[in-house]
């Protein structure tokens, strides 16, 4: 059974962000042990490294399971129940956790990381998320100076926020919020004006390693899709375009200008 100690007061949590990838990660334990996770708005579940958990719990149970469709995660990943995971002075008890292989990519962010920590847990209690001033405010006392509440797209939900941003055509498409993702990404090239020619890029997820071929867009004002009619919400991007994505991505580029607040389904940003 999942329970978790929920806080009735605000904490502040620092993150470390990364200078050239923007990546937030977050320090917490795992049983007592110590971790670095990357904080990914894009992960659909709470992951750790495999080799992090063999050599701290090498007694541990690890069940081989499948997921159903709603999860982004395509390898298959083995499942630990755990008796605290810690974030701050969050402690979840009893949450299972995925364990997966992360080759590859404690090098790729920079230094060592252990796990990922998805929106299975980030879901649940109101949050702060303020990639500029590199912290995250889990309860905040205070939410003021917050634009409009952003439509959420459930036509896929998979637990992810995902809201609707306005192309060229002005017709809405949804959008994947992922602080996961170094880049915001558009995946229409009639969307928005690229420029220069494609550069090959290298990609790390839960999935694995991953080329993509991308083009710079032009900066300029990307239109998102507010909940209520009337209003008006436009971020400063500067996305990438790679029509080979599943899904637009709004990165961890474009977050580090503003503060993201969730309520789950309740998405604003200032």
């Amino acid at each position: 059974m999942l329970t978790s100690v929920l806080l009735a007061v605000q904490l502040t949590v620092p993150l470390e962000v990364g200078e050239g990838n923007g990546l937030q990660l977050v320090k917490g334990s795992l049983e007592g042990v110590p971790c670095t996770m990357i904080f990914d708005t894009g992960a659909t579940h709470t992951s750790f490294d495999l080799d992090f958990v063999t050599n701290a719990f090498p007694k541990a149970e690890l069940i081989e399971i499948g997921l159903a469709g709603t999860s982004n995660v395509n390898v298959m990943p083995r499942l630990m129940k755990t008796e605290s995971l810690k974030v701050g002075e969050m402690d979840y008890q009893g949450f299972p956790v995925m364990v997966i292989p992360f080759p590859g990519l404690s090098s790729r962010v920079g230094r060592k990381v252990d796990g990922i920590l998805g929106m299975d847990i980030i879901r649940r209690m109101p949050m702060i998320l303020s990639v500029k001033e590199s912290n995250l405010i889990l309860n905040p006392d205070k939410v003021e100076g917050f634009g409009p509440r952003l439509k959420f797209d459930y036509s896929d939900f998979d637990g992810t926020p995902k809201v609707f941003y306005k192309g060229k055509d002005g017709v809405p498409r949804s959008m994947l919020i992922d602080s996961g993702s170094s880049f915001t990404i558009l995946t229409r090239p009639e969307d928005w004006d690229a420029t220069g020619e494609a550069i090959d890029l290298e990609a790390m997820s839960v999935n694995g390693r991953e080329e993509l071929k991308m083009r710079f867009g032009e900066p300029g004002e990307l239109e998102l899709v507010p909940a209520e009619a009337g209003a008006e919400v436009k971020v400063s991007v500067r996305p990438m375009i790679n029509p080979d994505r599943p899904c637009a991505y709004l990165g961890a580029d474009t977050l580090r200008k503003y503060d993201l607040y969730l309520k789950f389904p309740e998405v604003r940003l200032r």
